[in-house]
């Protein structure tokens, strides 16, 4: 399979673009800060970075050994962080697509990959159960937390991580302690593979092996939305504002947030 489609699914239903490039399994994708582009993880060990306006392809960042599972944007768009079956997390010069530096430490695929806020940590998940906190311009490794997840992320204000499971579950830790919040996210029927933040963290966006994304509520932990329409394992899902993307397979689906009655 060679192409993705991206929808306005919540209430319109307009296709914007077919995004053409990846020879197969997209496992990963992301908007710029800006909008204007996104980055896509596959599994034919590329990156690719597409014009978001147009649908066009504008570079493909090569390098990893194996299948790519995630790919992310620092907060300032300058760089992109990439994790891979291959056991590495890869930094890259986002504008022209130059490999930074190779973070070595996962002993296992790599699942999950982010930028702290102000983009000098990166935090990833491996296969090894293991989420690890990297200074990566000094290449090494801060901190280490022992916790079975396929998808981490920083909250808005790094002082939590969000961990998305094989148990189905969604967590909240501490990375000072490791300790597990009282917040736990119950409701999807699949593994979980990828939670994110909304609204200024307000709300949590989840993807699942049930086929379906979930929008949550973080205070309470309850699901205020099931997004439907996705046939296979929704494997990723990025947001940017009101708009989320999200990717099962080859397919690549655009939700607008904003037309939900609840948010």
């Amino acid at each position: 399979v060679s192409t993705q489609s991206t929808w306005g699914e919540a209430r319109t239903g307009d296709m914007r673009h077919t995004l053409v490039g990846h020879t197969s399994i997209v496992y990963g994708l992301h908007f710029s800060p800006n909008s204007n582009h996104i980055i896509s993880a596959g599994d034919d060990k590329t990156i690719r970075q597409w014009d978001a306006h147009a649908g066009v392809k504008l570079c493909v960042l090569v390098g990893h050994e194996a299948s790519v599972f995630r790919c992310t944007y620092s907060p300032d768009g300058k760089l992109i962080a990439s994790a891979s079956h291959d056991g590495t997390v890869r930094v890259w010069q986002a504008k022209q697509g130059r490999r930074i530096c190779v973070l070595r430490g996962h002993v296992k695929p790599v699942f999950s990959v982010c930028f702290s806020l102000d983009g000098s940590r990166i935090l990833s998940a491996g296969n090894d159960r293991m989420l690890r906190v990297w200074d990566w311009e000094a290449r090494r490794e801060v901190c280490n937390i022992k916790e079975h997840t396929f998808s981490c992320c920083f909250s808005p204000d790094d002082s939590e991580i969000l961990s998305a499971s094989r148990d189905q579950t969604i967590r909240l830790l501490r990375p000072n302690d490791g300790s597990l919040s009282t917040r736990a996210f119950v409701g999807h029927s699949g593994t979980t593979y990828h939670a994110t933040w909304a609204f200024a963290g307000q709300y949590v966006v989840s993807c699942s092996g049930d086929h379906t994304l979930r929008v949550w509520k973080t205070a309470s932990g309850t699901t205020t939305a099931i997004l439907t329409g996705h046939t296979q394992s929704v494997y990723h899902c990025s947001i940017h504002g009101n708009m989320v993307v999200s990717c099962a397979g080859d397919v690549m689906k655009l939700w607008d947030l904003g037309s939900l009655p609840m948010l």
